[in-house]
């Protein structure tokens, strides 16, 4: 029976991590996108705070649909009444997790200088944000 049980949890830890690596990976395709985009709008002449905007809500678009395909592997047919639920909630995951950014952000700063506190901040968001979409926005996957 503890062998059993052994088991299991180092089976559900593995798949876990695994899970948590893509979602990393997925983190860096996302501020790709993020940067990429900003950088064509400045390049196209745009406004900075606009393309600050745009290439954030292109990361946020392309982390809904990487982590909804790659990372947590959502099985389809779910139907549009729960593809709307699970918007609003990567949303106000997304939302969150800016404002677990900035105050973490605020708190590392005065100590550590601005590099350190982005580093931290991420740091934060990455756990922060992993552990609210995996427990409510793409809960179903096994």
């Amino acid at each position: 029976m503890i062998r059993f049980v052994t088991e299991r949890a180092s089976t559900v830890l593995g798949r876990d991590i695994v899970t948590f690596l893509k979602y990393g990976m997925t983190g860096v395709a996302n501020t790709l996108v993020d940067v990429a985009t900003f950088s064509v709008l400045l390049w196209l002449g745009a406004d900075g705070n606009l393309a600050n905007v745009a290439g954030f809500g292109m990361g946020a678009v392309n982390s809904y649909m990487m982590n909804k395909h790659y990372t947590f592997a959502v099985a389809k047919g779910a139907g549009a009444g729960a593809e709307v639920k699970r918007i609003a909630a990567f949303s106000c995951v997304v939302l969150l997790c800016l404002l677990v950014s900035a105050v973490a952000f605020h708190l590392a700063y005065s100590t550590f200088g601005a590099v350190m506190a982005k580093v931290i901040s991420t740091l934060a968001v990455l756990v922060f944000g992993f552990t609210l979409n995996r427990a409510f926005v793409f809960r179903n996957v096994p």
